[in-house]
């Protein structure tokens, strides 16, 4: 089945030869998982390099989760806003300085007032202003991470899996604009592959699919729009860069341990590994000394949203719906025809998935960042809706 957000031809071709020279050392791979259970147990020597900063740390990939490295203005906004979201709960001050680890009088601020504070110019502004959202929702502002040590380590076979069975296609690099949190998708290759799901958490293998149900009911995730996207770092020297999603994250990674940084923490995640998380700075910096690939599979979604922001329904009969999956051209007629009636109807997405295309007006140099994955375009969400809609017809 063609992809209508699909890359160029040479772009695919590519990923298939990556794919097939990986794959030869999938076998060699699930060996060496089975063998290292006992080494993950041990800490051990980390290189990494981010920014040209080389780090070197002694880990285990049983550590529990450290404490964030943030800017102390930062910590207090974000320690505040959980505070109030704690009070609105129902707890007490000294229930809610022993729920954040911290001395009830850091709390005063928060009992004094109700109203959330200014955020400090150390907090992105669109970070701000979605986790202020949240706390007006009455959902958890600045979720705590939470770490699931081998949540997904019986699927011992994960990784060869995914790998050969997911529609991989060379990745590209987005830009972030930290006033206004608008994402540009560039033409710029990254180095990792990335494939990605329609919403309803499946991924078409049995058994991690089972998995991700598991962690919908376990995170009660209700988000109508939720999805899958899934990463491939063929080694150690394929990276992403520091960035923050205005949304929450499930990552389950498989294949070799790598370094994650979150909050400016190293974390290293082994096969089987889940991590949470909600708009916390992260990355995964390279690691030359690793020789293997992981595939990170992770869900993004909302937790404010229960329900779609609109509906809109396309209307095929059989012959029509297959003569599209066949046809780019009628397809394309079909999605503009669709985009033309999205254009126009009053919808309140509350900030969320603000994007553009490179083609499109672009950002200003100076307050964009690169933000390499956990975004979808409308022009994609609006292909991958056609694309399950002609399938049901």
């Amino acid at each position: 089945m063609p992809r209508r957000w699909g890359r160029a031809k040479d772009a695919r071709e590519h990923t298939a030869e990556m794919s097939t020279e990986q794959l030869k050392s999938n076998d060699s791979l699930c060996r060496t998982l089975k063998n290292t259970s006992s080494d993950c147990e041990a800490s051990k020597s980390c290189r990494y390099c981010e920014n040209g900063h080389h780090c070197e740390v002694n880990i285990s990939a049983k550590d529990p989760l450290p404490r964030p490295s943030i800017p102390a203005a930062a910590a207090a906004f974000r320690l505040h806003l959980r505070a109030l979201w704690l009070r609105r709960s129902g707890l007490n001050q000294i229930e809610v300085a022993r729920e954040l680890q911290c001395n009830p009088s850091v709390l005063d601020a928060a009992w004094l007032s109700t109203e959330a504070p200014r955020a400090p110019r150390q907090v992105a502004k669109y970070i701000a202003a979605y986790e202020q959202r949240m706390l007006a929702s009455n959902v958890e502002p600045f979720r705590a991470p939470l770490l699931r040590r081998g949540y997904a380590g019986n699927l011992s076979h994960a990784y060869a899996e995914c790998a050969s069975a997911f529609p991989w296609e060379q990745a590209v690099l987005r830009k972030r604009n930290y006033e206004t949190g608008e994402v540009t998708i560039t033409s710029t290759a990254s180095s990792r592959q990335d494939c990605s799901f329609p919403p309803g958490l499946r991924t078409g293998l049995p058994h991690l699919d089972e998995v991700l149900a598991k962690m919908r009911d376990d995170f009660k995730i209700e988000d109508p729009g939720a999805y899958v996207l899934c990463n491939w770092y063929l080694d150690g020297n394929t990276s992403i860069a520091p960035h923050q999603h205005d949304f929450w994250s499930a990552i389950l990674s498989f294949g070799a341990s790598r370094i994650f940084l979150l909050d400016g923490q190293p974390i290293l995640l082994a096969h089987g590994d889940l991590l949470v998380f909600g708009t916390q700075r992260h990355s995964v910096p390279k690691m030359p000394q690793v020789e293997e690939g992981r595939i990170s599979v992770c869900i993004f979604w909302y937790p404010e949203r229960r329900k779609a922001d609109g509906v809109l329904t396309i209307t095929l009969n059989p012959s029509e719906a297959e003569e599209a999956l066949a046809n780019d051209a009628l397809a394309q007629a079909i999605a503009n025809k669709a985009a033309a009636r999205i254009s126009q109807m009053p919808l309140d997405t509350n900030g969320r998935g603000v994007g553009r295309l490179e083609n499109q007006p672009l950002l200003d140099d100076d307050s964009a960042e690169e933000e390499d994955h956990g975004f979808l375009s409308e022009d994609r969400l609006l292909a991958i809706a056609l694309e399950v809609s002609m399938m049901e017809q």
